[in-house]
């Protein structure tokens, strides 16, 4: 992989949904892994299209150690449970683009000129963790959480918030979600490589209401880490969040995973090495 693409990935990631002030998150008894697992199941249950637009700031930190920040209007569409389409425009002219997608099946990512690049995979071969901030984080951070095998999940506490630890086939922790203490609310989540070391967090905050019933949060600040140390940070501040519906027409446009032309670099996840 290109020795910036990694952070630059980061552009495409992180959400944040500006809104008014905090209401208070559903109620559920943190102590105990079964409700908390079902709360975290309804919210994701009660999720609702919308779309929504704004500014995206990032930094990307170089391999030099050099810091170079970017800022770069957005828009998104989501339509939960799986699909959701992303786009920002770099620079003048249409042709500098970072968008992503994901719909049941696949997911995608695109970033141009800077790499040229067009990243894809199926979710049947597993996460898409291996971009470290992926369609599949952006998703969880919306509250569109996967239910998990009960038997994998572990609960403890930690400065006040309740931890929900879900490990992997062979017992090894592979994320952490972190919630107000005796509330359904996720304040942040950690993913963990093979090693268990950090690789990539989400901080929540500011949730705002788009029906009675679910709650988006209002800033998602998002960062990556390789060995141990910070490649990237973003943060980003969507406008006019409406509920909508889409069309079959519009998803086939948006959710549907494009043909990469223009592209210099095609990647299918597991088909080639990203490192």
């Amino acid at each position: 992989m290109h020795s910036c693409s990694r952070p630059l990935l980061c552009v495409v990631t992180a959400l944040s949904l500006c809104g008014c002030a905090e209401m208070a998150g559903p109620r559920v008894d943190t102590s105990n892994v079964e409700a908390v697992r079902k709360a975290l199941r309804q919210v994701a249950d009660s999720a609702v299209p919308f779309r929504a637009n704004g500014q995206c700031r990032f930094a990307v930190v170089h391999d030099s150690g050099r810091i170079e920040r970017f800022s770069l209007p957005v828009n998104i569409f989501v339509n939960p449970p799986y699909e959701i389409y992303m786009q920002g425009q770099v620079g003048i002219g249409p042709g500098g683009l970072v968008f992503l997608g994901a719909d049941q099946q696949q997911y995608w990512v695109g970033i141009r000129p800077q790499l040229n690049s067009f990243w894809w995979g199926n979710w049947s071969s597993g996460y898409d963790g291996r971009l470290p901030i992926s369609p599949g984080i952006i998703l969880e951070s919306l509250g569109l959480m996967a239910d998990a095998d009960p038997n994998r999940i572990r609960l403890s506490a930690q400065s006040g918030r309740a931890v929900v630890t879900y490990l992997d086939a062979n017992g090894r922790a592979r994320k952490r979600v972190f919630l107000q203490q005796g509330t359904a609310r996720v304040r942040r989540i950690e993913y963990l490589d093979d090693r268990g070391q950090l690789a990539a967090s989400v901080e929540l905050a500011r949730y705002e209401r788009l029906t009675e019933v679910f709650f988006v949060p209002s800033r998602i600040t998002a960062e990556a880490y390789e060995e141990g140390k910070r490649t990237c940070w973003v943060r980003l501040s969507l406008s006019s969040i409406m509920h909508r519906r889409y069309n079959e027409q519009f998803r086939q446009r948006y959710f549907r995973r494009p043909e990469p032309y223009g592209f210099e670099r095609v990647i299918q996840i597991g088909q080639e090495d990203l490192k």
